[in-house]
């Protein structure tokens, strides 16, 4: 039973990041009545979409609170944050709201021909090849 002011909580994040980069979560919370004052506590992020929970972080003087991560995979991730509450204000998440991060892995491409000095009509093979130094890619093309 929620016996404190009603609150609100969003979240953002700096995305798209590349994997291996830090990763800055936000949130802020604030009192649906702002009579109230500013909301005390802290947050915590969670990532949906690995069932991780990523850790917190304090609340300032303005109901804001930042976390930084390093993501272990990549793809799309849905990040929600949720306030516990701090005696005066109710708590609340952010689920319906998520932040979505996209966490890239940087690749490069070096290509090269089997014949460096073709004449006009010669056939040569062209070499593609695909690094990272997030491991080996295994799949995809190249056109």
């Amino acid at each position: 039973m929620l016996s404190g002011a009603p609150t609100t909580t969003s979240v953002s994040a700096n995305s798209p990041i590349s994997l291996g980069n830090t990763l800055t979560l936000s949130a802020q919370v604030a009192a649906v009545d702002t009579k109230n004052g500013i909301p005390g506590g802290k947050v915590d992020f969670f990532d949906e979409t690995t069932s991780t929970d990523l850790g917190a972080a304090a609340l300032d003087g303005a109901g804001n609170a930042t976390f930084d991560t390093v993501p272990t995979s990549s793809g799309d991730h849905q990040i929600d944050a949720f306030y516990s509450g701090d005696g005066t204000f109710d708590q609340s998440d952010t689920t319906g709201n998520s932040a979505i991060v996209s966490v890239t892995i940087d690749t490069s491409t070096s290509l090269s021909a089997s014949n460096g000095s073709p004449n006009a009509g010669d056939t040569i093979t062209l070499f593609a090849s695909i690094s990272s130094n997030n491991g080996t890619p295994t799949a995809g093309s190249v056109d």
